[in-house]
Formats: structure tokens, sequence, C-alpha cells
């Protein structure tokens, strides 16, 4: 037979669960503070904020850092020539967030 688990040892296991992914929204009691003393969220997506408006929808549901997706490289296959960003531009996919009134905290690989 296998192994079963009551109810009660299920619900407690979600408390633990529920109780850590809290603890790790709030982080650093100093970012907590910073925050006047509200949880943190991560959102994510699953494709580049194309648009300023786009951004706007983001900054209006309370979101501060974005990762950043500059327009993809050229990239020659026969050659292997480029495929990789210039510091160009991926400063200009940071004014683009930052004139929003956001931060990019990081970039999204162009192969991804």
């Amino acid at each position: 037979m296998g192994m079963t688990m009551g109810r009660r040892s299920l619900l407690r296991g979600g408390a633990v669960t529920a109780g850590a992914g809290l603890a790790s929204m709030m982080g650093t009691p100093a970012a907590f503070a910073e925050r006047g003393g509200r949880p943190g969220m991560v959102l994510g997506t699953q494709r580049r904020a194309a648009t300023p408006a786009a951004l706007q929808e983001f900054k209006r549901h309370g979101v501060a850092r974005v990762c950043g997706y500059p327009v993809d490289p050229p990239y020659d296959q026969a050659t292997g020539d480029r495929g990789y960003w210039l510091e160009s531009e991926v400063a200009a996919e940071k004014e683009r967030i930052e004139s929003q009134g956001m931060e990019m905290d990081m970039v999204a690989l162009p192969f991804l």
C-alpha cells in the first residue's frame, strides 16, 4: 500500500509553505519598513512591455522594477556576426523604462 496523508498534516504543510512564502515576500526588515510595512510582490510576464501604455499599466498596478528587453540584436547565421546588444541599445531600453517612473533591474538574454 502507498503512503497516505491525513487532512491535518496536509493543512499543516500548506500553512508552513504559505508562511515561508509570506516571509520571502517581506524580505529584510529594512526593505519591509521601506515599503511602509506592506509585503512586496513580484510580477512576471512572458513578453516585453513594448509600448509606453504597457509600462504605464504595470506602474498603475504598483510595479516599481522590471526586466528590460532591448530590441533583438541583429544576427547573421552565416557569419555568426553580432547577436549581442550594444551599450547604447541597453541604455535606450533603460531610459524608456525610467521615463515611466520605474527601474530596470536586469536584462533578459537575447536568446530566451
